[in-house]
């Protein structure tokens, strides 16, 4: 769980479409210096297809 999520996608016409999202301030991760823990991680497509 990350402070947001993005997706990335081109249209029809080839232009670079982002659908991003931040998530509630409350469940922002957290190190133990109170800093936020921030990193990147790719989207799983068969585990999103399974909450279908």
């Amino acid at each position: 769980m990350g402070v947001s999520e993005a997706l990335y996608l081109d249209d029809p016409d080839g232009n670079g479409v982002e659908l991003y999202w931040d998530k509630p301030k409350e469940i922002w991760p957290k190190k133990p210096d109170g800093s936020l823990d921030m990193f990147t991680k790719s989207l799983n497509i068969e585990e999103l297809l399974k909450e279908l």
